[in-house]
């Protein structure tokens, strides 16, 4: 699979890989192996995953997720 382009292929991907268990670390890696800019798989994983929740949270009728401001130290 050419991992470069978006879309749903890559997006099942990353959802497999974290799946699996394997670290957001570990992914991007494998990514910018992959000739990804690493902003670029970092940005993809985030979309893949926070995609992926607002369709379970969807289907599930719960609300939707919403983004936590971190706290100042």
């Amino acid at each position: 699979m050419d991992l470069r382009h978006t879309g749903p292929e890559l997006d099942g991907w990353i959802l497999a890989q974290v799946g699996a268990g394997q670290s957001p670390e570990a992914v991007v890696a494998t990514l910018v192996t992959r000739g990804w800019a690493e902003q670029a798989a970092i940005d993809a994983i985030d979309t893949a995953v926070r995609d992926h929740l607002a369709r379970h949270a969807r289907d599930a009728g719960l609300p939707a997720p919403a983004r936590v401001p971190a706290p100042v130290a």
